[in-house]
């Protein structure tokens, strides 16, 4: 999704998930360029709760068109791939919890993130 003000920038961080030793993170600090953020996850809020609380469902409205829609109470994200070639389909955040997206894959592998911890999920398109 592009920002309608033309003003939206990226940026990535990598965790080594071998230091976690095992164990997931229920907040993430961010810094970067003398400014920091921080992230976090509900207290006990496990992947399997996650992906409950965001509640994903994806219905066909056209032969190449579908509609993902998602409680974005705790949520900050999903990235949808085609789920028999793995490829991107596209990124969905915040907001309304709802976007359209070209596919005709017929089953979609969906990772929803809350800024800490993300949950996967397979989905059927209805």
């Amino acid at each position: 999704m592009d920002s309608p003000l033309g003003n939206e920038e990226h940026f990535a961080f990598v965790v080594p998930i071998d230091e976690l030793r095992g164990r997931e993170p229920a907040r993430i600090r961010l810094a970067a360029r003398g400014a920091q953020r921080v992230l976090t996850t509900a207290v006990g809020r496990t992947t399997d709760r996650l992906a409950g609380l965001l509640a994903p469902t994806v219905t066909r409205l056209t032969p190449s068109r579908v509609r993902l829609r998602w409680s974005d109470a705790p949520g900050r994200g999903v990235l949808v791939r085609d789920a028999q070639t793995g490829a991107i389909i596209g990124f969905a955040r915040g907001g309304d919890g709802d976007a359209v997206l070209a596919t005709r894959s017929l089953q979609l592998d969906l990772s929803l993130s809350d800024g800490v911890r993300t949950a996967r999920r397979t989905v059927q398109v209805r």
